[in-house]
This record gives structure tokens, C-alpha cells and sequence, in this order.
């Protein structure tokens, strides 16, 4: 295997990581350097400190208005609201960061040692499809950033308090939002990776079933170890982003219902900035988690588009023949996925389970605050 190729190959990405501290050139080759790990761990100390102090903030805030003298008007279902959307995002945006700086001292030397299993089988078509994905990634995130930043920017110059305060959990939330976006891409990066290495597979046997030689026995073995090896390789994505994937999808189900229940809030007592925010907000979640959806439901499909070309293969003696249906069976029974932690299959129905949840809970927390006070009817 040329290793140089796979290094070209994936190096936007890794550059990318490299940003927010995590060095993960190839671990067997690469020389461990300090000063990743504590610039990565103090980024998470950082929005660790920031996320807990703000929950702590806005609960004694929810309570000093509950205990007021007279009774403030808010209504008790936004409080609560606003509370849950405030420790799930907390949850969220930690609990990424943490699992992420630990998937990157343990999980990802596992996964490399698969990769480059998997590079030795293909010519340099497959780096340079690589190159391309992992360069589309890096671009995406760097366009994601700079909104976030500009968001904040125009955030604080809007808002009648600028304290220190505001600054710090604002950059720890535009930090925790870096980090989830490059996992999820880096994610994004090796689901395409798999799916390419399914895609390829089909075509060399694609190819084989044209020929008017049919293929022999050492051909047919080495689809099977190729495979396999994809199997592994999606193994080892589920276990590496398997806690990462998991955390995010809970997490933004609860993120998706807030959002859309501020919005009508907002749109009822004429708040239209808090609107606009919680709607570009929303947008922004669901498109990235309808972008990892998509892509794990297109491994699903290039790992099963493998069937209908194996039963097309002619076989000229009894052994190839034999052979041939071992690996039918084989990527008949192995139907490789993406999987949260092994508990959520991600693919496309979970999208259409995103919307299905969110509005039903809209609707049912919509009625407790309608109910809550006829004058906001």
C-alpha cells in the first residue's frame, strides 16, 4: 500500500482536527505530542466550567422569579422549557467533547489499523475519492464556524449586556459547537469512506460477471476477504462513534422540540429576533443530522446493492460455484449499518422520527401553555 496516498487522502480532515487539538495522523507512525492534549483538554475544562456555570445561573435566576413578590407572569412551561433546553444543551455539548477527546486516545487507533487494511485493496481512484470527500468536510465545518462566529458577533453587539460573563459561556457554546460539528464530520468522512469501499467491491465483481470467462476460485476469495474487511472497517466506525452518535441523536431530539416550541413562544408575544434565531437554529440541527442520516442509510444501500451482482456471477466449475454462494450468503447475513451504541440504527426513518417526535411533543407542550393561561389563548 502506498502510504503516502493514504495520508493525501485523509489529511483535510485531520488537519481540521488537529485545530481543536486532537492530533490523529497515523498513531503507529506519528510521535505523540503534549501539547494536543492539553490544549484539548483545556478547551474542555474550558466549556465544562462555562456550561455548568451557566445551569446553575439560570436555575437561581427560574427561582428568584418563582419566589417573587408579587408573582411574575412568566409562564411556568417556558421556565421549564428554557431549564431542560439549558441542561441538555449542557449535556450535549460536554458530553460530545468529552467522548471525542477520548475516542481520539483510544477508538481511532483501532479504526486506523482497519483503514489501512482496507487502502492496500484499491488503486488511487479510491484515495482520490477520499481526498475529495474529506476536502468537501473541511469546507463545510470552516462555513459552519464562521456563521457561528458571526452569529455571536452580532448576538453580543445586539444585546444591552455585555459582561464578561456573556462572552465567556457565548465562546463556550461557539466552542462546543466546533467540536460537535469536525466529530460529526470526521464521522461523516469515514461513512463515505465504507460506502466507497461496498461501491468498489460491486464493481470489480460487476466487471467479472461481464467477462465470458467466468472468475476463479482465488478471485472469488479475495471478494470475500475484501468484504469482510468492509464489515470490520463499519465495526470499527460504530465502536469508535458509536457513544458520540448516540449522545447527539438524544440530545437533539430535545434540542428540536425546544427550538420549535420557542419559536411559536416568540411568535406570540411578538419576540421576532428570538424567532428568527431559534428557526436558523433548528434549520442548522436538522440539516446536519438529516446529513449523517443520509449518509449511513447510503453504506446501508452500497453493502446491499452487492447481492443482485453476486447472483448474476457465472461460475464455470463446481468449486466457483461453491464459492460463489458462500459469499452471497455471507453479504446476505452480514448487512453492515451505522448504529448509536448498538441501540439506534441510524439511516433515513430516523429523520422522519425527528419530525414525527417534534411535533407531536410541540403539540402536547403547546397545550399545557395554552392551557396554562387562557389570556395567552
Amino acid at each position: 500500500m502506498n502510504e503516502e496516498n493514504l495520508e493525501w487522502g485523509w489529511k483535510p480532515i485531520l488537519i481540521a482536527m488537529r485545530f481543536i487539538g486532537f492530533d490523529l495522523r497515523d498513531p503507529l507512525v506519528s510521535p505523540k505530542n503534549s501539547w494536543f492534549n492539553f490544549y484539548s483538554f483545556l478547551c474542555l475544562v474550558y466549556t465544562a466550567f462555562w456550561h455548568v456555570f451557566d445551569c446553575v445561573d439560570t436555575t437561581k435566576f427560574f427561582m428568584r422569579v418563582l419566589d417573587s413578590d408579587p408573582p411574575s407572569n412568566i409562564s411556568l412551561v417556558v421556565i421549564t422549557n428554557v431549564m431542560v433546553d439549558t441542561y441538555n444543551n449542557a449535556f450535549h455539548s460536554v458530553g460530545i467533547q468529552l467522548t471525542v477527546y477520548f475516542m481520539a486516545r483510544s477508538n481511532w487507533k483501532e479504526m486506523w489499523q482497519v483503514v489501512q487494511r482496507v487502502g492496500r485493496r484499491f488503486d488511487f481512484k479510491f484515495y482520490e475519492n477520499l481526498r475529495i470527500v474529506s476536502s468537501s468536510a473541511v469546507v463545510a465545518v470552516v462555513v459552519i464556524e464562521l456563521y457561528l462566529l458571526a452569529s455571536g458577533i452580532v448576538y453580543t453587539a445586539l444585546s444591552p449586556y455585555l459582561t464578561f460573563v456573556l462572552h465567556g459561556k457565548l465562546f463556550a457554546l461557539i466552542l462546543a459547537e466546533i467540536y460537535r460539528i469536525c466529530g460529526s464530520s470526521l464521522f461523516i468522512v469515514c461513512a463515505l469512506s465504507a460506502s466507497d469501499v461496498f461501491s468498489q467491491l460491486k464493481n470489480e465483481i460487476d466487471k467479472a460477471s461481464r467477462y465470458l470467462n467466468p472468475p476463479d476460485a482465488s478471485s472469488i476469495l479475495k471478494w470475500k476477504h475484501t468484504h469482510a474487511l468492509a464489515c470490520v472497517y463499519v465495526d470499527s466506525i460504530n465502536r469508535c462513534f458509536g457513544p458520540i452518535l448516540l449522545i447527539d441523536i438524544c440530545c437533539i431530539f430535545l434540542r428540536m422540540i425546544n427550538s420549535v416550541f420557542q419559536v411559536s413562544v416568540g411568535l406570540n408575544v411578538h419576540k421576532s429576533r428570538s424567532s428568527i434565531y431559534h428557526t436558523l437554529y433548528s434549520l442548522e440541527l436538522f440539516f446536519q443530522f438529516w446529513i449523517v442520516c443520509i449518509v449511513a442509510s447510503r453504506l446501508q444501500i452500497k453493502a446491499t446493492n452487492i447481492i443482485q451482482t453476486i447472483r448474476k456471477l457465472p461460475t464455470a466449475t463446481l468449486d466457483t460455484q461453491r464459492l460463489a454462494g458462500t459469499l452471497l450468503i455471507q453479504v446476505h447475513h452480514s448487512a453492515p449499518s451505522i448504529s448509536a451504541y448498538g441501540l439506534v440504527k441510524i439511516n433515513h426513518k430516523l429523520v422522519l422520527k425527528l419530525i414525527g417526535t417534534t411535533f407531536s411533543y410541540f403539540i402536547i407542550i403547546n397545550q399545557f401553555y395554552l392551557l396554562e393561561d387562557p389570556l395567552q389563548q
